[in-house]
């Protein structure tokens, strides 16, 4: 039995853990443990994505036994999401070493010596077999096998760590002299709920796995990497590396609870009706006893439901675990299309592993959104025929000037007219670091405050004083411009120039990100909109300031260029190859939201994501669209007229 159990995972399995896997195998446990054995016995990296309540966690914890002790693992780390998750699994472990007596039956060179000490790690440094030293280790963070002659588990080590723990640089001495690096490594279920969102955490465990674990081993002998967990969204770690083509050497296998759904699903919704009528009914009774239990009462009446239309809400599904059945249920069917009914969104994700899409999943600007937006007919310069105003925004940097010029119909209907930097580049692909044409060598011999003002009064020149010409051959002016002067390098230069140019429709706009009282009194405020405050004009500023939400304007943008075409409030783009406009959309696409609750309110953060390092054009047509919204513009009409109504005054004018 010892011989088959070293070639068969699942039998090691039922043979020595009956308790934990009484129930028949599902499909998914068959593709779980053949995907986890050939881990172990050929060193592969296994991607298992598995729905909830199937046993991966305690799969994972017996295939380590079952790898230690047939030798297929010499040094293996037990990785979770957190210290005190890797522990758990790593106690489970030694519970099993400790009291199972299959595992003793069957592997008792491994076993007994383990036993023998009975939970007393001090026992272990004085412990003898056939006159020699075992070496076992018994630790609260370690485990190191008794080295005994012939045991394949001899001098084996399994050591729990938390994703953020020690993972660099793990080896051990054994006995007789070699030094052992890790050879396995299960990295289960890392990601966290809070933090799975955070494109962040997934380039840092994506980072993590690919550098630092699987390059733990030697050259000479692969890591057998598992990696077993969830996919809680389309872009966490999970996700990422079940992509094929961006991690291709990981061999990734998503499973469902229900591979295919009832054909009826009107008759379970009509049957999940009729348990929460009746819930209700009883509870309305007012029996305190019965309103406590009026969930679980009604159950009869839902099976009652399930018994008489059986066979119409069984027809066409197709389920992993049959013999899984819920308590008070009739059909591990009935038990997973409840949990499917009570939270649809919850049950996709946890037990499909398809998690539907959501307000940040759905609002995302894709290459295909991006490029469908571009409309080739309107040549970089050229005004839809639908606007009638234009806004600039400009982002200044150490050796570059980002600039957007944008025109605007009614209801932020926009149009990305032209965008550019000064000095001019002579190739499509640069970065602020790397521009060949920069403020210091086409203003050579100034300071960098000197170069910068040179560097406005040149762009303005030539963006105000254009004709940009309309599609009806109409010629328009720049409205209204916002230029970021947040960089506190270049804050005094702006103010100053802004004010030696009253000529100019052009203001100095600062960022704020907190999530507290954004407007001030209203006796310091010339005038407001939804995403900004103009201060009133002191004696001793050199110019008036416009305040930004950040955040705000932010994720209105972004709904700007995802809101598809011919819609109210929907933004264009001019027209270019993909090359022309690559750039751009690496600037659109540089930053990414996570949603907050303060004070009963959703908040959307907005952060650089991680590996890049440029999104000032994305600031830029942030700017533009609040220098819109100065000029008057606002998504409807009832919103218009509020803010008419806020600031008593007609809309904006410089």
């Amino acid at each position: 039995m010892r011989a088959r159990m070293k070639e068969d995972l699942m039998l090691f399995l039922k043979t020595c853990m009956p308790e934990t896997f009484s129930l028949p195998w599902s499909k998914n446990h068959y593709v779980i443990c053949g995907n986890i054995q050939s881990a172990f016995i050929n060193r592969g990296n296994y991607v298992i994505v598995a729905p909830r309540s199937e046993g991966k966690s305690s799969i994972c914890i017996g295939a380590a036994q079952w790898a230690l002790l047939n030798g297929y693992a010499k040094f293996l780390i037990y990785v979770g999401p957190s210290k005190e998750a890797a522990q758990e699994c790593f106690q489970a472990i030694k519970t099993e070493l400790e009291t199972n007596e299959k595992l003793l039956a069957y592997y008792p060179e491994a076993v007994y010596p383990i036993q023998k000490l009975e939970g007393q790690s001090n026992r272990a440094a004085g412990q003898i077999c056939n006159g020699e030293k075992t070496g076992i280790r018994w630790e609260s963070e370690r485990i190191v096998f008794p080295t005994v002659a012939g045991s394949p588990s001899s001098g084996a080590v399994l050591i729990p760590s938390g994703f953020d723990g020690r993972l660099r640089g793990r080896q051990m001495k054994t006995r007789d002299g070699q030094t052992l690096r890790p050879d396995a490594v299960i990295f289960d279920d890392v990601q966290k709920d809070r933090t799975s969102r955070n494109p962040k955490t997934a380039d840092y465990l994506e980072k993590l796995l690919k550098g630092t674990v699987k390059y733990m081993g030697t050259r000479t002998k692969r890591l057998a990497m598992i990696i077993p967990g969830t996919r809680l969204n389309k872009t966490c770690f999970m996700s990422r590396m079940l992509d094929r083509r961006r991690n291709p050497s990981y061999q990734g296998t998503l499973l469902k609870a229900i591979e295919q759904f009832p054909e009826n699903l009107e008759l379970w919704k009509d049957y999940w009706k009729a348990w929460c009528e009746e819930a209700e009914r009883l509870d309305v009774g007012g029996n305190l006893e019965i309103g406590e239990a009026a969930w679980d009462k009604a159950r009869t009446v839902a099976n009652d439901f399930y018994k008489r239309h059986r066979a119409q809400m069984d027809k066409g599904a197709i389920i992993s675990w049959p013999d899984n059945i819920g308590q008070g249920d009739l059909s591990a069917l009935q038990t997973l299309m409840n949990m499917y009914l009570d939270d649809e969104a919850s049950f996709m994700t946890e037990f499909q592993n398809d998690p539907q899409t959501d307000a940040l999943d759905s609002v995302q600007l894709t290459e295909e959104i991006f490029y469908s937006k571009v409309i080739q007919n309107l040549k970089p310069g050229t005004v839809p025929l639908t606007a009638d105003r234009i806004t600039l925004g400009m982002d200044l940097h150490k050796n570059l000037i980002f600039w957007i010029v944008a025109a605007w119909g009614s209801g932020f209907t926009g149009h990305i007219v032209a965008h550019g930097t000064y000095p001019k580049q002579p190739y499509s692909e640069f970065t602020v670091e790397n521009a060949p044409v920069t403020l210091e060598s086409t203003h050579p011999g100034l300071s960098f405050e000197g170069q910068l003002y040179a560097g406005m009064k040149k762009l303005t020149d030539d963006l105000y004083g254009r004709n940009w010409m309309r599609e009806d051959g109409v010629p328009l002016k720049i409205n209204l411009g916002l230029v970021d002067a947040n960089w506190s390098r270049t804050t005094d230069t702006i103010l100053s120039f802004v004010n030696r140019n009253p000529n100019l429709s052009l203001y100095p706009s600062r960022g704020r990100k907190s999530t507290g009282r954004f407007y001030p009194d209203k006796k310091k405020m010339e005038s407001w909109t939804n995403f900004s405050f103009l201060t009133k004009r002191m004696p001793t500023d050199l110019a008036q300031t416009v305040w930004v939400n950040a955040n705000k304007a932010k994720s209105f943008a972004l709904q700007r260029l995802v809101s598809g075409l011919g819609e109210v409030g929907s933004m264009t783009i001019h027209a270019g190859t993909r090359e022309s406009l690559e750039l751009l959309f690496q600037h659109l696409t540089s930053q990414y939201y996570t949603p907050h609750i303060v004070h009963d309110e959703t908040i959307e953060y907005w952060e650089l994501l991680p590996g890049r390092i440029e999104d000032h054009w994305w600031d830029c047509l942030c700017l533009s669209i609040v220098a819109n919204a100065m000029l008057g513009d606002a998504l409807d009409v009832n919103d218009r007229i509020e803010r008419r109504r806020r600031n008593n005054r007609k809309v904006f004018k410089r």
